[in-house]
This record gives C-alpha cells, sequence and structure tokens, in this order.
C-alpha cells in the first residue's frame, strides 16, 4: 500500500488550520502585492526622490518582493517532515479523503476544485524559477547559473494570485469561513487603503 506523504497535517481538523494560515498567506501576498504596484507609480516615485526618500520606498518593496516569493513557494515544498503544514501536505491529505468532506461538514466540490488547482500550479513552469531563485538568492545564497532566469514581477504576481485562488477554494470547502469572493472584496477594500497612504506623498 502506498504511504501518505502528508507531513504533519493527519487530521480534518489540523486541516482547518493549516487552511486558515493559508488563507491569511493568500490575503498578505495579495495585500503586498497592491502595495508594490502601488508604490511603483510614476509621480510617486518623482515625489520621493524630491523629498529624498525614495530609498525607503524601495526597501519596503524590496522587502515586500521577498516576502511573497518565499510565501508562495513554501506551499509548494515537498512533504517530507512530520511537522509540514504548508499547503502540500494538506492537499496530500485531502487527496484520499475527499470522499469523507460531507461527513466532516465540508464542501467536496470547492475541495475538490482545490486539488485541481494545486496540481496545475504544481506543474506550472513558473514554479521551478521561482522555487531556483528562492533557493539560490533568498532562503540561501548560492551561485545561480548562467542559464536559469530570473523570474519576472508579472511571473510571481500571476503565480501568487494563483496560489491564493487555491488557498481560498481550501477554505471555502472547509466552510469555517463565509466566502462570497471575500478574496476580492478584501483586496478591494486594501486597495484603497494603499491608494490613501500613497497619495499622501504625491
Amino acid at each position: 500500500m502506498e504511504k501518505l506523504k502528508e507531513g504533519g497535517v493527519t487530521s480534518w481538523e489540523i486541516l482547518k488550520e493549516v487552511a486558515d494560515q493559508g488563507y491569511s498567506d493568500g490575503l498578505s501576498i495579495l495585500k503586498l502585492i497592491e502595495t508594490i504596484e502601488r508604490s511603483n507609480k510614476p509621480l510617486l516615485l518623482e515625489k520621493l526622490e524630491e523629498n529624498g526618500i525614495a530609498e525607503v520606498n524601495f526597501l519596503l518593496r524590496y522587502a515586500a518582493l521577498i516576502s511573497i516569493h518565499i510565501i508562495v513557494v513554501r506551499a509548494f515544498s515537498l512533504s517530507i517532515r512530520t511537522d509540514d503544514l504548508h499547503l502540500r501536505p494538506a492537499i496530500d491529505f485531502l487527496r484520499h479523503r475527499l470522499d469523507e468532506a460531507k461527513n466532516e461538514g465540508c464542501c467536496g466540490t470547492n475541495l475538490a476544485e482545490a486539488i485541481k488547482l494545486f496540481d496545475v500550479a504544481d506543474k506550472d513552469p513558473r514554479l521551478p524559477i521561482l522555487r531556483h531563485m528562492r533557493n539560490k538568492e533568498l532562503a540561501h545564497l548560492a551561485r545561480y547559473g548562467d542559464t536559469v532566469k530570473r523570474s519576472t514581477y508579472n511571473e510571481l504576481f500571476g503565480f501568487c494570485r494563483d496560489t491564493s485562488k487555491i488557498w481560498e477554494e481550501l477554505s471555502a470547502g472547509l466552510v469555517f469561513v463565509d466566502l462570497i469572493d471575500p478574496m476580492d472584496d478584501e483586496i478591494n477594500e486594501y486597495r484603497e487603503v494603499a491608494d490613501t497612504f500613497w497619495s499622501k506623498w504625491e
């Protein structure tokens, strides 16, 4: 019989905890993307330069980029330890127990969609690029390799948005949060907050 690779996700209760954290991670990286994009407008950059504080904005963007990169790549790390609690062990747990979802008060349709979206993302050509950059420049420091390309902002942001959708479907399936496009709603509200913050400098 195939040995299940579930990491630290060994019960529905733990799965819900992991999904809750993943939902929070998804919102965080989407908000950080909005922060980065709003802080990169030409007029704002010009005003910050005039006031001698452009470096602060650069460092904030740099920190945000590293943060979202690490968060999104770790979601797809292999489940090799018994205390791993990221997205992959959560999906691995679900694969073998999807038929139990209804008995657990969960929505199998959303959970199946989360598995489907994960499998697509796991084969996405952007992931190995992002993983290589995480391994060679962010979590560790090593020779990058002359033949390996670096990820673009569009690749990173797009993959982050796709991964957030997986967390959203996982959360919806576990019905511990009332979901009616909640990430979109929260991001729309946050976008206004970020605009208010940065517009003070324009």
